[in-house]
C-alpha cells in the first residue's frame, strides 16, 4: 500500500526521468517519502543544468552559478526548457518541504512566489518579496525546518529567528524548529563574529583567538547586540538568561 505523498513521488518520478544516466547524477527514491537522497538528487539536477560537478552540496560554486543564471522572481524566469527545469527544480524541494507553489509545472506563477513568501517569512529573513536569492533556493533544498516541529521550545525558535534575520548573510538559512542544533549554534557564533567586526571572507562560526580576542566585558548595566547574543547563548544552554555573567570570555566555554 502506497504511503508517500502523491506530489513527492512525482517529483522523485521527473527528477529521476529527466536525469537519470547524466554524470554525477544519483536517482532519488521513488517512494512519495521526503529525505535527504530526493533533496541531493535535485541540488545535482540543478547543478547539471549550471554544467557543475554535481555533488550533494549546494554550495558557494552553485550559489554563484545561479546567480550568474539569474535569481528567480514572478516575470523574470528565462522563458526556456532550461528555465523550466530549474523551476520544476525549485517546486520539488517546495513539495518536499511542505510549502505548495500550486503545482509541478515548471511555470513561475503567484503560487511559487507565495511559496518562497511563506518561507522567507518562517525563517525571518528580512526580504519576504517572492525573490528566489542563491541562499532562499538553497533553504529549499534542505531539510532543514522553519516552522515549530513537535517537542520543539518557542523561545528557542525565536532566537533561531531572530539570528536568521540579523546574521543569514553569512551564516546561511538555519533551521527554526525550536531544537538546539548545530546550525543554531553557528549561527550564534557568526553574530558574535559580525558583531565583533570580522570581515564575512573571515568568519567561521566556530570560536577561535580572533573570536575571543574581541570579546568585550560585560556587566550589569549593559545593552546592545553582544548582551542579546550572550543571553541567547545562556538560554540554550539551560542557564537564566536574566543573570548575566561579568565575563563575557565564559560564554565561549557554553557554546
Amino acid at each position: 500500500m502506497f504511503d508517500g505523498d502523491v506530489m513527492v513521488y512525482e517529483v522523485q518520478r521527473w527528477v529521476n526521468s529527466t536525469y537519470q544516466g547524466m554524470p554525477g547524477f544519483i536517482p532519488a527514491p521513488e517512494n512519495g517519502k521526503t529525505g535527504w537522497s530526493t533533496m541531493y538528487a535535485l541540488t545535482r539536477a540543478l547543478q547539471i543544468e549550471f554544467g557543475l560537478t554535481p555533488v550533494d552540496n549546494f554550495g558557494n560554486g552553485t550559489a554563484q552559478a545561479f546567480r550568474n543564471w539569474g535569481e528567480m522572481e514572478l516575470g523574470k524566469v528565462p522563458d526556456t526548457l532550461q528555465g523550466q527545469r530549474i523551476v520544476r527544480i525549485l517546486q520539488g524541494g517546495m513539495f518536499c518541504k511542505g510549502y505548495n507553489p500550486g503545482g509541478f509545472t515548471g511555470t513561475f506563477g503567484e503560487g511559487t512566489k507565495n511559496a518562497v513568501i511563506k518561507l522567507q517569512t518562517d525563517a525571518n529573513l528580512p526580504a519576504r518579496d517572492g525573490k528566489v536569492y542563491a541562499y532562499v533556493f538553497k533553504a529549499f533544498l534542505v531539510m532543514d525546518a522553519y516552522v515549530l516541529m513537535a517537542g520543539g521550545d518557542l523561545r528557542v525558535r525565536e532566537i533561531q529567528r531572530d539570528l536568521n534575520y540579523y546574521y543569514f548573510s553569512t551564516a546561511g538559512v538555519q533551521p527554526c524548529d525550536g531544537h538546539y542544533q548545530r546550525g543554531t549554534n553557528r549561527a550564534l557564533i557568526y553574530g558574535i563574529q559580525t558583531e565583533e567586526g570580522i570581515p564575512a571572507s573571515q568568519q567561521t562560526g566556530a570560536v577561535g583567538p580572533s573570536t575571543t580576542d574581541r570579546l568585550p566585558t560585560l556587566s550589569v548595566g549593559s545593552s546592545g547586540n553582544f548582551v542579546k547574543l550572550f543571553q541567547f547563548a545562556l538560554y540554550l544552554k539551560n542557564f537564566d538568561p536574566g543573570a548575566l555573567i561579568a565575563n563575557t570570555i565564559q560564554v565561549l566555554k557554553l557554546l
